[in-house]
């Protein structure tokens, strides 16, 4: 095997533990938590901007990290928006540890908050050494 592939399933391994619990998290949450709060709401007007800030601000963290993971995987990384990007790493790590300090009582959730920030950023930082190497 070469190096390129065992480092893909390093990488498919690591967004799998990593990036996979979260997203999976935030879908269940919006099925389960979000959009009955937005109907059953007595306030609707006061909640639907609230879960709606919610849900982008992790939609923004979710999409940054998998966009991060996907130039991981290139043979030849080329980071297009690295201050969007690096923006992605920083609200998800800020975001991560916000929702971890929530659920402290629960350690399975705050490794499930704060990995996908560690791990983007660890794979930002792999991508633009690659891409500062190839280039």
């Amino acid at each position: 095997m070469d190096k390129l592939t065992t480092f893909r399933m390093g990488l498919t391994l690591a967004a799998v533990l990593g990036l996979m619990p979260l997203t999976l998290l935030f879908i269940a949450g919006c099925i389960g938590f979000f959009f009955p709060m937005l109907v059953i709401s007595e306030q609707p007007l006061f909640a639907i901007p609230i879960a709606m800030g919610l849900m982008s601000i992790s939609l923004f963290g979710l999409w940054s990290c998998w966009k991060i993971y996907l130039l991981a995987m290139a043979e030849i990384p080329v980071v297009p928006n690295r201050r969007l990007l690096i923006c992605g790493v920083a609200v998800t790590l800020i975001w991560g540890g916000v929702l971890a300090g929530f659920t402290h009582k629960f350690p399975q959730f705050v490794y499930i908050f704060t990995m996908p920030g560690l791990l983007s950023a660890a794979l930002l930082w792999h991508t633009l050494r690659r891409e500062r190497q190839a280039g």
